[in-house]
């Protein structure tokens, strides 16, 4: 009974995804056109679009254009429903950038430094993620996920940077456990640099699509 009573709500809860993912691919689209997609009635993807409405992760965006007689309303992701911020650690400083979910970038933050240069990597992390955080107008808590890029050996249990030649001041920092406190949750990737340009060109790139692919990528040091 429990498995036949938890079931509607699963299939809710795919349906919403399906929609939120198809709003994400596509774009703006009319209520006619997922019910299209997902082959539910008119009466289930309304129900639908009013829980997604309420839980604030979509929007009413205007009308669709060349249509004759009523204009269909368009729906789309609410942008700053999730937000996100990608942290890259070169021997030359700190980049941050943060995006919506659309991916539309919203601020940038930069705090350079010279390869030399000793530093407690904890505060300059905190300090420009709160400058870009502050730029895009949200709070650092406000920020679904952070993944943080540096060159050198990860270790992806831990976080922790093992082996980084280049970045004597971060390795061996616990990047997750120091950004827990601001964030609020442990939602925090840290990654090799050349294996996040590789799952770029593999999401929006020129690997796009493909299932083998070379990467060359020329840098600093040796790697």
């Amino acid at each position: 009974m429990e498995v036949l009573a938890g079931s509607p709500r699963l299939l809710r809860n795919l349906n919403e995804k399906a929609v939120l993912e198809r709003l994400l691919d596509q774009g703006s689209l009319t209520r006619m056109e997922l019910e299209a997609f997902t082959g539910l009635s008119k009466p289930a993807v309304s129900d639908l679009l009013r829980r997604l409405e309420s839980a604030r992760l979509i929007r009413r965006d205007g009308e669709k254009a060349g249509t004759y007689g009523p204009k269909a309303g368009l729906w789309s992701l609410e942008p700053r429903s999730a937000c996100v911020a990608g942290v890259g650690v070169t021997p030359h400083g700190l980049d941050v950038a943060i995006a919506d979910i659309t991916g539309a970038l919203l601020a940038e933050a930069q705090i350079p430094k010279t390869p030399s240069e000793s530093y407690l990597a904890g505060p300059e992390l905190h300090r420009v993620i709160d400058e870009a955080a502050s730029r895009a107008g949200i709070a650092v808590k406000d920020l679904d996920q952070v993944v943080v890029g540096l060159p050198g050996i990860v270790d992806i249990q831990t976080g922790h940077l093992r082996k980084g030649q280049q970045l004597r001041n971060w390795e061996g920092f616990d990047i997750p456990a120091s950004l827990m406190s601001s964030l609020g949750h442990n939602h925090v990737i840290v990654e090799n640099d050349v294996n996040l340009v590789a799952l770029e060109e593999m999401a929006v790139g020129a690997a796009k699509g493909v299932q083998t692919f070379i990467l060359f990528f020329v840098g600093e040091g040796v790697g």
